[in-house]
């Protein structure tokens, strides 16, 4: 018997503080309703994350493809860093022209590429 009242009342007592709990986190949730859209939230930070992975993915895949394979791309809120050697200044151009054909939209490109080795 003392065993079946120490589940319930363990129960009771888990069940009153969900229930405190999630009162409490919606108050909080409804109180502070006007900053959340002024803030800035994590889920545009996650999805600027992702953005910028799927570019820089978008980028690679093309450079590769044409068998550009020593070029580093890097891309931080849509600003797209390209960085390593080429042969000559008519590769530079070409990595530029190749990316331009990706038709992404709302980027920068940051050419930092060098002729030489």
């Amino acid at each position: 018997m003392n065993q079946l009242l120490t589940i319930t009342a363990a129960a009771l007592l888990t069940a009153s503080f969900s229930s405190i709990t999630s009162a409490n986190l919606m108050g909080d949730y409804n109180k502070n309703a006007n900053n959340r859209n002024n803030a800035p939230s994590a889920t545009s930070e996650v999805k600027g994350m992702a953005s910028d992975t799927w570019i820089t993915t978008q980028v690679k895949t093309k450079l590769i493809s044409k068998g550009w394979t020593g070029v580093s791309v890097e891309t931080t809120k849509g600003n797209i860093v390209l960085s390593g050697n080429v042969k000559n200044s008519n590769d530079i151009s070409e990595v530029e022209r190749l990316i331009k054909e990706l038709e992404l939209k709302d980027v920068t490109v940051d050419n930092q590429l060098k002729v030489g080795n």
